[in-house]
């Protein structure tokens, strides 16, 4: 890949369940684009800053789950002393705003899509979809090609993932053609 090219993360919740609840209503789907220099850099102060503050084994790299963090489980039970906390968020923060980075949200309601659908489509695939669309767009205005770096979601969840990804790529997406992807 070249330091002109792209990459996107992005990250998601999928779960069909207390739709009453604001807090579970909304799926977003973030995608973060960063050139591939910008990538490599932003990467590797990530990795630092996860170890400075979650050490652990690389083979078995801490993920940084809203949820978790905020909930202060999982490999973030450090967080729970609240100078620890503090210096997490600073730190975090400093390294946001010194990347350099493209975000595109997409947002689905999954309580209108299952009004509306009397089969929806699966919210986490659906996002994903109109991710790659924007990003596509985005990289074929541009003329440059990129990648694609989805979050491990669990075994099931990574080949379903992967199934919808191939689909998109092979067969195109809505009004798009496999050739836009």
């Amino acid at each position: 890949m070249s330091d002109s090219d792209y990459t996107s993360a992005n990250t998601g919740d999928h779960v069909f369940k207390h739709l009453e609840e604001e807090g579970h209503r909304y799926l977003c789907l973030l995608g973060c684009w960063l050139r591939g220099r910008d990538y490599r850099s932003f990467h590797q102060e990530l990795e630092t800053f996860k170890q400075h503050h979650i050490p652990h084994n690389p083979d078995e790299p801490v993920i940084l789950h809203r949820e978790d963090i905020i909930n202060r489980r999982r490999a973030f039970w450090r967080l729970r002393d609240p100078d620890k906390a503090k210096a997490f968020d600073h730190d975090l923060l400093v390294l946001i705003k010194r990347a350099e980075f493209k975000l595109v949200a997409v947002v689905i309601d999954k309580k209108e899509l299952k009004v509306r659908y009397p089969t929806p489509a699966h919210p986490y695939h659906l996002a994903m979809g109109f991710l790659l669309q924007r990003y596509c767009g985005f990289l074929n205005h541009i003329n440059r090609c990129g990648d694609v770096i989805a979050e491990s979601r669990g075994g099931r969840e990574d080949r379903l993932l992967k199934d919808s990804y191939a689909r998109v790529y092979k067969q195109g997406a809505w009004i798009k053609k496999a050739d836009f992807f």
